[in-house]
C-alpha cells in the first residue's frame, strides 16, 4: 500500500468513527437536558442512566480510532522513509 492511499484510508475510517460519535453525543445531551427540565429526581435518575449508556457507545468509537491510528502507525513503521516496503 502506498502512504497517500494508507493515508487516505485512515481518514475516512477517522471520518467515519466521528460521524459515528455524533449520534450518541446529541443522545447524551438531550437526556441530560430532558432529565433536568422535568426537575423529578426519578426523571433526573433515568437521564444519567441514559447518559451513561451513552457514555460507554462512545468509548466504544474512541476505542475504534485508537486502533484506526495503532494500524496505521504500525503500516507507517512498516514503509522506508523513501516509501518502499521494509524486508524482514
Amino acid at each position: 500500500m502506498d502512504s497517500a492511499s494508507g493515508s487516505n484510508d485512515v481518514v475516512a475510517k477517522m471520518d467515519h468513527v466521528l460521524h459515528e460519535m455524533c449520534q450518541p453525543l446529541t443522545v447524551l445531551r438531550c437526556r441530560l437536558e430532558l432529565g433536568m427540565l422535568r426537575d423529578e429526581p426519578e426523571a433526573m435518575r433515568e437521564a444519567v442512566q441514559a447518559g451513561l449508556h451513552e457514555c460507554l457507545r462512545l468509548n466504544g468509537a474512541v476505542e475504534s480510532m485508537r486502533d484506526v491510528v495503532r494500524q496505521a502507525m504500525l503500516v507507517q513503521d512498516a514503509v522506508q522513509p523513501d516509501g518502499r516496503e521494509r524486508v524482514s
